[in-house]
């Protein structure tokens, strides 16, 4: 059976012919992934949303114009690249905000300080919480690399203003990661164990 008659087929309900598309596809797909980025955790869930991706799109596929693995393997370049882009996001913030509360010029993370998911994952959920604005002037500065006026002149806001408002970010971020790496499961779990042991 063709990828085109089980695209058919699965976009008609049809369960077997979706598990055999995904069955014919999974090696390739995989393989791919895994030699593509860091670890085996990364590589499954580039996997997993590569496959969500054909779930969501199924139905906007013709099965006689549309070459299924081609497909599969647009979306999932196009996840690669998104999770390098989101890794050099949260390094280059983080990168960004520790140098400057610190007072270092540009000082870049050491190799093992922004390797882990978890990691990554904890600076992303200390940017989410931020508000809008002290976010996007982060994000603007750390990760497109704006100078303070290109900034004022994309928000509308003053060099002043902008100024101020990545003071308050800085620390407002600083203080939102510490939480989170808190919150942390190990780490929290660990001070716990110290303040009992005092």
């Amino acid at each position: 059976m063709t990828d085109a008659e089980l695209l058919r087929q699965a976009q008609s309900g049809d369960r077997s012919a979706w598990r055999l598309l995904y069955t014919r596809s999974l090696p390739s797909v995989w393989r791919h992934a895994v030699a593509s980025v860091e670890n085996r955790a990364a590589a499954e869930d580039i996997v997993g949303e590569t496959f969500m991706a054909l779930v969501q799109g199924l139905s906007g596929l013709d099965p006689e114009q549309t070459d299924v693995q081609a497909w599969l393997r647009g979306v999932l370049r196009r996840k690669i690249v998104d999770h390098y882009r989101q890794k050099t996001r949260s390094r280059r913030l983080h990168a960004g905000v520790r140098s400057e509360s610190s007072g270092e010029e540009g000082v870049p993370p050491s190799p093992c300080e922004m390797e882990s998911a978890e990691d990554r994952q904890q600076v992303l959920r200390a940017l989410d919480d931020l508000p809008d604005l002290q976010r996007n002037v982060l994000e603007w500065k750390y990760v497109e690399s704006l100078s303070v006026r290109e900034i004022a002149e994309r928000s509308g806001k003053s060099e002043k203003a902008i100024e101020s408002t990545l003071f308050r970010a800085r620390k407002e971020f600083r203080r939102l990661y510490e939480r989170v790496i808190a919150e942390s499961p190990v780490i929290g779990h660990a001070s716990e164990t110290f303040e009992r042991s005092m």
